[in-house]
């Protein structure tokens, strides 16, 4: 109950993306629109970009599963590897003040706001200490953590019922797969 926003979110980004077709298929949905399969890898991919950092991540997983995919999804998930569009610092600076108790002045002698890689969770900027170290700030994504954990639980509730109702699904072992998801967006 508490995620049915998102789930809702979830499921129109899906319709969108015209994936309700596959979805149907693993048995999370009513029959949809049919879709052209060809394209399918690179709406789907389309569609986790759109909802963000869990399905991105959930991609990047699943273009390592040769075992499980053909190349023509690898190769549209393998997409997902390039990194997100980096966030102004100004959104940031709050959180990393918070974090660090102080200014970024008086921690650091040198702060980039330019950033030097950005992801799906969180984007890394050089800095320098005051006593000359450099060293790397990593910053999450403001509030990313709890829309995180929603994705999580609806990702975990529909591995299970996929697996329930789907042979074709079961192939693919979702809850497995759920679960190196929770591990890597974890570490």
């Amino acid at each position: 109950g508490r995620d049915r926003e998102r789930l809702v979110e979830i499921f129109a980004v899906a319709a969108r993306f015209g994936l309700t077709d596959m979805l149907s298929r693993m048995g999370l949905g009513k029959k949809g629109r049919h879709s052209d399969a060809q394209d399918l890898p690179n709406r789907t991919r389309q569609a986790f970009e759109n909802l963000g950092p869990t399905y991105v991540k959930l991609g990047q997983i699943l273009a390592t599963r040769r075992d499980l995919l053909g190349d023509e999804w690898i190769a549209a998930f393998e997409q997902l590897q390039s990194g997100a569009p980096p966030l102004p610092f100004a959104t940031l600076q709050d959180q990393v003040e918070t974090s660090l108790g102080e200014p970024i002045d008086s921690a650091f002698a040198f702060f980039d706001t330019t950033p030097l890689a950005a992801a799906s969770i969180a984007q890394v900027h050089r800095a320098r200490l005051p006593d000359g170290r450099d060293v790397v700030v990593k910053t999450r994504r403001p509030a990313i953590r709890p829309r995180m954990e929603a994705d999580l639980r609806l990702i975990r509730h529909l591995a299970g019922l996929a697996e329930a109702n789907s042979a074709e699904a079961r192939r693919f072992r979702p809850q497995a797969l759920v679960d190196q998801l929770a591990r890597d967006i974890l570490d």
